[in-house]
């Protein structure tokens, strides 16, 4: 009897669109598995390239939506007809392990109580540009650093047991690009009582090859303003993954580097210059290293031009600079931790290049946070002058 044939444990549910290669090779890998009491259902977003026809050669259980609805609404499709005890959520992007089902499997049997699970990317994703290793490197770290015991899901590579998804009601569909579908629906299920449980040791590699201004969109309007939004509705902040104690210190002290390097330039207009230079290297780097690797004497002659703006600072005694640099050294210590993940498993100027890309993380992370405070509010007030307003015809009918 054929996978497809029998009851499986598993069924992977994958939403895709316009990702025909990706999608091959996310198949291809999960075939690959030592566990094979699966099925897969791959659910087809309205895809306007050749992505049905290759889900189509690949003979897996497949839904193609009519019209494009997001991945929240293609995967509460896939769930449906999904036969499995357990649906496993994976995106399109995402390349498993061999061992990857069977450890998801494995955790549930081993621990009874645990209703959702879900782990992080791996170490070592597949785009060697430097935003794609920052990016997804930064969401290794931030999972393997969190608590176990999890308030939220994720759906990079998340389980369920079937009919506790069925029951919640699956995902939001109002939510129709790829944005906060996953953090929503575990908000809920730790709100009705049940176990989450973050397993540090399913890790699967990422495919997506991350730019900057892919970056700022996913977590300024996918992710940073619906998220403060959930949290103004649940009224709950956590403090855990990217939002501890620390990180929003660090937040803090961002934006006093930004204002004392503002101060700066009243009186040395030239410091405008800086980011000017600054951002173009960057972005330059990483364009550079989506083929090649950093070369050595770029690595040295970037550490040596750190080293002397460091020295500069202190030689000329700018005082808003010391002051600028005395909040730089306050992040590096309060994320010291982070950046020594970088050093050890990139190098040093790596390190030493993310740090701008990081403090304007924070900068961007606390406008998202202030853009979806009033979102927030503008709905409500909305909600409530709309609610008054049927009121007052009910009451007239």
């Amino acid at each position: 009897m054929s996978v497809d044939e029998r009851t499986p444990t598993i069924s992977v549910v994958i939403p895709v669109r316009n990702s025909p290669q990706l999608i091959r090779t996310c198949v291809k890998h999960i075939r690959d598995s030592n566990f094979k009491d699966y099925e897969i259902i791959i659910v087809d977003d309205a895809s306007t390239d050749k992505t049905p026809g290759v889900l189509e050669k690949l003979g897996v259980r497949m839904l193609c939506l009519p019209e494009q609805k997001g991945p929240a609404y293609a995967r509460n499709k896939g769930a449906k007809i999904a036969r499995g005890e357990y649906i496993f959520f994976i995106d399109a992007d995402v390349r498993v392990r061999d061992h990857t089902l069977k450890q998801v499997v494995d955790s549930f049997k081993n621990n009874p109580k645990t209703d959702a699970l879900f782990g992080s990317y791996d170490l070592y994703p597949s785009a060697h540009n430097i935003i794609s290793q920052y990016k997804n490197l930064f969401h290794h770290f931030v999972h393997q650093e969190s608590r176990s015991e999890a308030s939220t899901f994720w759906t990079g590579c998340g389980a369920v047991k079937r009919h506790i998804f069925l029951k919640m009601g699956g995902f939001d569909v109002g939510y129709k690009r790829p944005c906060i579908e996953d953090i929503e629906f575990g908000a809920r299920l730790h709100k009705a009582g049940y176990k989450i449980f973050l397993n540090k040791e399913i890790q699967v590699t990422h495919l997506k090859r991350w730019t900057f201004w892919g970056m700022l969109r996913a977590d300024i309007k996918d992710r940073g303003i619906p998220w403060t939004e959930l949290i103004l509705r649940e009224q709950n902040i956590p403090n855990d993954l990217n939002l501890t104690f620390f990180q929003r210190i660090s937040a803090l002290l961002a934006f006093g580097i930004i204002g004392a390097f503002g101060m700066q330039a009243v009186y040395l207009k030239e410091l405008l210059l800086l980011p000017l230079i600054l951002w173009p290297l960057i972005l330059l780097l990483d364009h550079y290293t989506i083929k090649k690797r950093v070369p050595t004497a770029v690595r040295i002659l970037g550490i040596l031009m750190a080293l002397g703006g460091i020295f500069l600072i202190l030689y000329f005694t700018k005082v808003w600079l010391i002051i600028a640099l005395i909040f730089l050294i306050g992040i590096i210590f309060l994320n010291l931790h982070f950046y020594s993940f970088y050093v050890r498993e990139k190098y040093f100027l790596f390190a030493v290049l993310i740090v701008p890309l990081h403090i304007f993380y924070y900068i961007y992370s606390v406008f998202s946070f202030m853009i979806g405070i009033i979102f927030f509010v503008w709905k409500n007030k909305i909600r409530r002058t709309s609610s008054a307003i049927n009121i007052k015809v009910q009451s007239e009918a």
